[in-house]
């Protein structure tokens, strides 16, 4: 973990993100799930392999439901709707799916 988030009091700070004010934390999950997300999609699109670290995958798709509500999507929550997962997806698709994502 990079230092400057090894320090508790950088994690509830209150800091500015686009989608609002929010804690550290927060900020930093909204863009680890950003960056997952994306990547993937950037993957799927140009033939490489899709899925992150596995665990870095399974721990913010974990989170992701209590991050990104599965209702309502679009207006001011910017997701589609979430997709049903394939049976063999991996937790970085999975993630994508509920961020409302397909191949």
């Amino acid at each position: 973990m990079w230092t400057v988030w090894s320090d508790e009091r950088r994690l509830v700070a209150t800091v500015t993100a686009p989608w609002g004010t929010v804690p550290g934390r927060a900020a930093m999950l909204g863009y680890l799930n950003e960056t997952l997300v994306h990547g993937w999609d950037l993957a799927v699109a140009t033939g490489q392999p899709p899925e992150a670290d596995a665990d870095l995958a399974g721990t913010v798709l974990a989170l992701a439901p209590r991050i990104i509500p599965a209702e309502p999507r679009g207006g001011h929550t910017p997701f589609a709707p979430a997709v049903e997962p394939a049976p063999d997806a991996g937790p970085t698709e999975r993630l994508a799916n509920w961020s409302g994502h397909r191949r």
